[in-house]
């Protein structure tokens, strides 16, 4: 499954929550202690922010006062190590207003020998993008189309920066060669906004991965199927990645795909493919790979074209799917820019 948001389970939902699943939760607080060192420097826990796979992030509190977002990821297996470690080394490779930024790392051996990884990040007060969505949507209240378009665009110049990724030069004689990754599980809950709401910040980069992946063969396309399933959201995962073909190349532009499933998710409050099957009219699964997007017939305070806009990405042809580059343009002139 998907690693569930940083944020997605705010205060109140885990003060209130009951039976084993809360008391998981509360044994696992008090066996990590009251305090983490990480390079020489204490943070004191103060709550569980969310959990997802292998992964619990915690509220933490310097001798300063400054709170901070702790990830701590368990590592059992061999291969949770490594994905750990890819995820530290990505957060490394972009630099970008619009991601979020690690502060600081560290591994340790915990007595039962696993492999403990800790990602220091900042902290959020206004948590993700599907917690403020959700409390809006039970009160009823949307955002404005223009302020939906920049928040949006932010989140796209984050995944610009992803697209058009270059390696560094081996030598000084050396260009840089373009190596395009994708974040591969861009949704609202991967989407935090700055404190003072102006900013939009993409996190969670363990989904990322290199952009273009050639396919010769069933057997790698079921290992990118399976990568995907684990990694992806279904609700915002490309048709491409449901049903991977032989003789092909996945790339950056299942971005695209989420990027449309998410600003309609901003716009009315989920995905369109977030709705049970009877909503539908069939399979989830069969309304994502024939790209059939409903709009709420009683929700219509949106123009035509920013919906289209929206359908324009949610094209289950990947080649008449846009770029970065034309979704921003397209985004720009919406708002008249």
């Amino acid at each position: 499954m998907p690693m569930a948001s940083f944020f997605s389970n705010i205060v109140e939902s885990i003060q209130s929550a009951k039976g084993a699943v809360g008391d998981y939760y509360q044994k696992v607080v008090t066996s990590l202690g009251d305090n983490v060192t990480i390079s020489g420097r204490e943070y004191r826990i103060h709550r569980l922010l969310g959990a997802g796979g292998f992964s619990l992030v915690y509220l933490v509190q310097d001798h300063e006062g400054q709170y901070y977002a702790l990830k701590k990821m368990e590592c059992q297996l061999r291969e949770q190590v490594a994905h750990a470690h890819r995820e530290i080394e990505n957060y490394r490779r972009f630099e970008s207003d619009h991601i979020i930024s690690m502060l600081d790392h560290a591994t340790v051996t915990a007595p039962n020998g696993r492999q403990i990884v800790y990602l220091l990040l900042p902290f959020y007060r206004r948590g993700n993008l599907q917690d403020i969505m959700d409390r809006r949507k039970a009160k009823n209240v949307y955002f404005s189309e223009t302020r939906l378009l920049r928040m949006f665009l932010d989140v796209c110049d984050a995944v610009r920066v992803m697209h058009t990724h270059r390696d560094k030069p081996t030598s000084a004689e050396a260009a840089a060669k373009l190596m395009p990754w994708a974040h591969r599980d861009i949704k609202p809950g991967n989407i935090l906004l700055s404190d003072d709401g102006n900013k939009a910040v993409i996190m969670d980069l363990g989904s990322a991965c290199p952009a273009r992946i050639p396919i010769h063969n069933k057997k790698e396309a079921l290992r990118e199927q399976d990568i995907a399933a684990e990694h992806s959201s279904l609700p915002y995962r490309a048709p491409e990645l449901l049903d991977v073909k032989v003789d092909c190349v996945l790339d950056e532009k299942v971005d695209i795909w989420s990027l449309g499933c998410t600003l309609y998710a901003m716009a009315y409050g989920q995905s369109p493919f977030d709705m049970s099957d009877s909503e539908q009219g069939g399979s989830v699964t069969l309304a994502v790979m024939n790209g059939r997007v409903m709009f709420p017939k009683d929700h219509d305070r949106y123009s035509q074209p920013f919906k289209d806009f929206i359908l324009a990405m949610i094209n289950p042809n990947v080649q008449e799917r846009p770029t970065i580059y034309e979704v921003i343009s397209q985004a720009k002139s919406l708002l008249n820019e």
